[in-house]
């Protein structure tokens, strides 16, 4: 996407963009690092040929990598712009204050996340010869939409790789129960849900009643204060949509103390 914005747009466009990237960056490395130990165990399950504790251990996963990104961009849809503004004070060469990309931006970043418990499934049960022709048919489609997009403007540069990125989640969606037999994936939607009205309300929340932090100090302090409020929020959404899947990884958690204690 860069490299497409500054051959296209410039570098003065591709560096307003780099800074909003940076925000995302940040939280995608942050969720990659929590669950990269989370994948082999979920490997050595689905090795097991166990569908039923396949089922139960893709549906943690997802709902654990949902609901953390659920809170983390939460809470950078309310901070991003104010943290753009503090990081970009006194430069003038270029406009950084963009709140339409800022939204795009977060969009790319779930996107990007969302289709991670899939293509995990995919790497794990070798079914690369069944999915990489969407892969590549995809991403060929994405290149041209991004070029195309960033001739109108830079701010839509990231909509074209959103294309891949929600392609390549809805195709592996409903193409893995059909060549990987007995898998369950049907609590997508209700993780998708929680974390797409959880982010749309700090949008809105910051659309409707922006703030301006004069300092790093300030700025923390709201961050403190938007992470607490985001939890809240965070919860009663699993707690109207999600609760099963709560449920479920609660107990799994359980069990898993008890016997680790009982083995001490």
């Amino acid at each position: 996407v860069t490299v497409i914005i500054s051959t296209i747009a410039g570098l003065k466009a591709s560096s307003v963009f780099s800074v909003y990237l940076i925000a995302v960056s940040c939280l995608n490395t942050v969720s990659g690092a929590v669950f990269t130990a989370v994948v082999p165990g979920y490997g050595s399950v689905a090795a097991e040929n166990d569908i039923e504790k396949t089922n139960r251990i893709f549906e943690i996963y997802q709902f654990l990598l949902f609901s953390l990104n659920a809170l983390m961009y939460m809470c950078a849809a309310y901070l991003l712009m104010p943290f753009v503004r503090l990081y970009t004070a006194g430069v003038i060469d270029a406009e950084y204050s963009n709140k339409l990309l800022m939204i795009f931006v977060l969009i790319y970043g779930l996107s990007s996340i969302i289709r991670i418990p899939y293509n995990n499934t995919v790497y794990i049960k070798g079914l690369f010869k069944e999915t990489y022709l969407q892969a590549v048919i995809c991403a060929a489609l994405s290149l041209v939409l991004m070029v195309g997009l960033t001739r109108i403007s830079y701010t839509y540069t990231v909509l074209g790789a959103v294309f891949f990125y929600l392609t390549n989640t809805l195709y592996q969606h409903y193409m893995l129960p059909r060549i990987f037999p007995g898998f369950d994936n049907s609590r997508f939607w209700n993780h998708l849900m929680v974390i797409l009205i959880g982010v749309s309300i700090s949008v809105t929340a910051y659309w409707i009643h922006p703030v301006y932090m004069p300092s790093v100090r300030s700025w923390i302090a709201c961050a403190v204060l938007t992470g607490i409020i985001s939890s809240v929020v965070l919860l009663v959404l699993v707690l109207l949509f999600d609760r099963k899947s709560m449920k479920l990884t609660i107990d799994y958690m359980r069990i898993r103390l008890l016997l680790r204690k009982g083995e001490q």
